[in-house]
């Protein structure tokens, strides 16, 4: 693994130091693709609706994005992330994923 050091954006050998337009590059190049497929199959669903932007919840099941208002009983938002759950706020008592619950 040291060997392939500098691909991964990590300047070897002496004090070690990272390359960080290096290490947003490969990032960037193990994502696209698959986020581009994504988006490709969920075009491709009658009904589905892709909106991009900043949201915000501005009700129980409305959300903001820009100047526009959406409203659905099911909303499934994509943010690159994973969900952090915090306990006794209205949100489970366990860590978990909201996949396995969002089509129920």
């Amino acid at each position: 693994m040291i060997g392939r050091a500098a691909a991964f954006g990590v300047n070897l050998p002496g004090r070690a130091s990272v390359d960080l337009a290096t290490v947003q590059r490969r990032t960037r190049n193990l994502v696209e693709p698959g986020r581009r497929a994504l988006e490709g199959w969920l075009a491709g669903i009658n009904g589905c609706t892709i909106v991009r932007g900043h949201a915000r919840f501005v009700g129980p099941r409305e959300l903001a994005v820009g100047d526009r208002r959406l409203r659905a009983q099911k909303v499934f938002l994509n943010v690159g992330g994973r969900p952090a759950f915090r306990r006794g706020r209205g949100f489970p008592t366990r860590r978990g994923s909201p996949a396995r619950t969002c089509y129920r």
